[in-house]
């Protein structure tokens, strides 16, 4: 419970609340409300609002469950029961019951006892419940990617709408799944009319999921990025999620030049957030630890990183600029200027070096090193950086010009 209510994300079902009764005979949990499961809808027993297109369902499923692993956490009973699909609409698909759902280490969780449901265990999970001969004291270690199996058995029950991949019989699918037997993926794979590529590309992606050895089956950013690539992510079918930032007011938002990182400043704060991965559509992103107020100061703009994204610059109400250290947050320079400024232009070499209300600075010293002769009040300006590499220096090339006294020109 204390690792469900932490988590938030639109295809994960939110806990909002957990009570003990007044006798504390009993624990109440406050769950989001949700229309139905994958199982009712597949079963006919659905009648809430309408799903998105197959493709997008699954996606979300895969998106949900990929949030819940980026915490390093396993699910560990992923089926059909345990997909919810929301009271609202646009749909968004909800992985839910995380009853079982455990701390990984590197990937990994230890176990006192087989967690999960057998029609949708993976094989080498089936394997420990049935070898009870060389059942040891401790249970052997699994890894993120038996929810990956899990998932794609139930990936296939929605698409064939309530067929299981391993068989028609309940009772034979944990044997078949123990002996590699796909009886009913291989016949949809052969029913398939040469016109339905996406059911072909479908099969073959939910093939890749139930692969007998875990190291053989992909894991859950590469499903998100083959179901992103196959609906094609146009502007007509995305549903895309505000991450729930509420900067409120008036906010600059900058990339950080070489990590998953963005930073969000507000009129009263500036704050960080990260995600997994920026090639998956839709990427978790979720708020860091770190985070800055400003006390007297009021953010206007601008907000820029140095080229090594070890320095943000930002520019507040009352002209004054402000520099901090990444990841530490500390300030490392303030000037306060005669008039306002509209730009902070980092050099495209030096981490320290800066232009910034028509001048050059340095954060080594409090004095700018370049001033420009004429005044330019009034007028917007735009500054400018290249390497200067002549005078013998073209083969160093810019590790060479790094080096060098004359290393810039500045526009």
């Amino acid at each position: 419970m204390s690792t469900h209510i932490e988590l938030s994300h639109v295809n994960v079902v939110k806990l909002w609340h957990v009570a003990d009764s007044a006798d504390n005979s009993s624990t109440h949990l406050a769950l989001e409300l949700c229309a139905g499961t994958l199982m009712d809808y597949c079963e006919k027993k659905y009648s809430g609002p309408k799903l998105p297109p197959d493709e997008l369902v699954l996606y979300q499923i895969a998106n949900g469950l990929h949030y819940i692993h980026s915490r390093n956490l396993v699910h560990r009973d992923i089926k059909p029961e345990n997909i919810l699909i929301s009271m609202t609409s646009p749909v968004q698909m909800k992985v839910s019951d995380l009853s079982f759902v455990k701390k990984t280490h590197q990937d990994i969780f230890s176990q006192s006892k087989i967690r999960g449901t057998l029609l949708w265990m993976a094989p080498e999970r089936l394997k420990v419940l049935i070898d009870t001969e060389n059942k040891s004291a401790e249970l052997p270690d699994g890894t993120i990617k038996s929810d990956t199996f899990s998932s794609g058995c139930v990936f296939f029950y929605f698409l064939t709408r309530g067929k299981h991949p391993f068989g028609k019989n309940q009772a034979i699918v944990p044997g078949n799944i123990l002996k590699n037997k796909q009886e009913e993926l291989v016949s949809y794979k052969q029913n398939l009319a040469a016109d339905e590529v996406n059911g072909k590309i479908l099969a073959g992606l939910i093939e890749k999921m139930i692969q007998f050895k875990e190291e053989e089956r992909i894991g859950s950013p590469e499903v998100i990025k083959q179901l992103a690539a196959l609906y094609g992510m146009d502007k007509s079918k995305c549903q895309l999620s505000p991450v729930d930032v509420s900067l409120g007011g008036k906010y600059s938002i900058s990339s950080h030049p070489t990590e998953l990182i963005l930073a969000c400043a507000n009129e009263k704060k500036l704050i960080f957030y990260t995600a997994e991965n920026l090639a998956i559509p839709f990427s978790n992103w979720r708020k860091k630890k770190e985070e800055v107020t400003f006390q007297h100061l009021t953010f206007v703009q601008p907000l820029e990183w140095n080229i090594n994204g070890t320095r943000l610059a930002a520019g507040f109400r009352d002209d004054t600029l402000v520099v901090w250290s990444y990841p530490e947050c500390e300030i490392l320079f303030q000037k306060k200027f005669s008039d306002c400024f509209t730009e902070i232009n980092w050099n495209s070499t030096r981490p320290n070096l800066f232009a910034a209300y028509h001048k050059i600075w340095s954060m080594d010293d409090d004095k700018p090193i370049y001033s420009l002769e004429f005044p330019l009040k009034n007028i917007g300006s735009e500054f400018a950086w290249r390497l200067c590499t002549g005078d013998g220096e073209e083969e160093g090339g810019i590790e060479m010009a790094r080096k060098s006294a004359k290393n810039f020109i500045f526009a």
